[in-house]
């Protein structure tokens, strides 16, 4: 049976905020999607439809989230060039 909608947004709410606290000891695992039930981590895919195809699988009631770790680019430095008004 699936939950309700408030049942839904209250396990979506827990994952997600289980993930955030979980993303610093997940560095590694960039661009990989984290299967989530009841604020916990199941398991690590590489791709959406395995973490999904799974998570529905398993969880007859479709409660679970997954999640995406991904890879933060690195910030461009932007060098400003140094007008003299000198002239040459």
């Amino acid at each position: 049976m699936i939950g309700t909608m408030s049942d839904i947004q209250k396990e979506v709410d827990q994952n997600f905020e289980a993930f955030q606290r979980e993303l610093p000891n997940h560095k590694a695992r960039r661009d990989k999607y984290f299967l989530m039930r009841h604020g916990k981590i199941i398991n690590v895919y590489d791709t959406l439809q395995d973490a999904y195809s799974t998570g529905a699988a398993v969880y007859d009631d479709k409660m679970f989230s997954v999640c995406l770790m991904r890879a933060q680019k690195a910030a461009k430095k932007k060098t400003a060039k140094k007008k003299t008004g000198k002239k040459t």
